[in-house]
């Protein structure tokens, strides 16, 4: 009966061990989908000049000059947080470093 009582102990940690890892592992996906959701999400005009830190005018000159990424819907206008993103950064200014490891590379090449 001791055998018993081991081997079920031992089935008993198993599952408790597989069980964590598939909660750890849901949870893993929870948090990409609450990712997805956060960058798809449809900003409103408001809602970007917050996340820019700009003013009202400066938005409004930007849209109007279509240099950011925006949807229209009658007078409405419509930003989507991932595509915002991607134009922040799509000026980024490279480091001394990299700067330093790029003539480098360049210079290796030659």
């Amino acid at each position: 009966m001791k055998n018993q009582y081991s081997f079920d102990d031992a089935i008993r940690n198993i599952v408790q061990q597989e069980n964590k890892i598939i909660l750890k592992k849901i949870e893993q996906l929870f948090e990409k989908l609450s990712n997805f959701k956060e960058d798809s999400k449809i900003m409103t005009f408001k809602e970007v000049c917050d996340y820019l830190s700009c003013s009202k005018s400066y938005l409004y000159k930007q849209t109007s000059a279509n240099q950011i990424p925006h949807s229209k819907r009658g007078k409405r206008l419509f930003f989507e947080k991932a595509k915002l993103t991607k134009w922040i950064l799509e000026n980024q200014v490279k480091t001394d470093e990299e700067i330093s490891e790029e003539v480098y590379e360049n210079f290796q090449k030659s």
